[in-house]
């Protein structure tokens, strides 16, 4: 079993120390839990879990429940603007790749266009079943009113009126 964690913008020590130690602490509780070995960078945590070599077949499923629930829980104690935990348990997906894509200056919404689009190139790839995107922010937009940048320019506001014109009569 994995789970994959995302923190956009965390160091490899800040996901370390504010995400892998907690998750693996929650996975330790698991009935048949045997060890965890987790690798870290900076924004992501991948972390694979095993579970004892005595356990049942019968109590598998049961085991990864469990697992997802403990992950799902300890999710809500995670520092703000982390991603998962996401726990996979399925083992046809047996390959895992992360791509990020960045761009400075470029709006929010044309990266997202582009994750999309390149989605939607990798399925299309033979043998790959699954592109998860993640990470993506939600668009903000910010009014400011008119006075408000009126008077950081010229320092002050002038007030002055505008009566529509009324057509001349002869």
């Amino acid at each position: 079993m994995t789970v994959v964690t995302a923190w956009p913008g965390a160091t490899a020590q800040e996901m370390q120390d504010q995400v892998a130690e907690r998750l693996e602490k929650r996975l330790q509780e698991l009935r048949w839990y045997d060890r965890s070995e987790t690798f870290t960078r900076p924004g992501l945590a991948f972390t694979l879990v095993q579970l004892r070599d005595d356990m049942p077949p019968s109590e598998v499923q049961e085991e990864f429940y469990q697992a997802r629930k403990k992950m799902g829980d300890e999710a809500h104690n995670l520092p703000a603007g982390v991603y998962g935990p996401m726990v996979n348990d399925e083992y046809s997906d047996v390959t895992f790749a992360l791509y990020a894509l960045k761009a400075r200056g470029e709006p929010q919404r044309a990266l997202v266009r582009e994750a999309e689009s390149q989605r939607q190139r990798l399925l299309h790839v033979p043998g790959v079943k699954k592109v998860n995107i993640i990470g993506e922010q939600a668009e903000r937009i910010f009014v400011s009113p008119f006075h408000t940048i009126a008077s950081q320019r010229s320092g002050s506001l002038r007030r002055t009126s505008f009566r529509p014109s009324r057509p001349r009569t002869s």
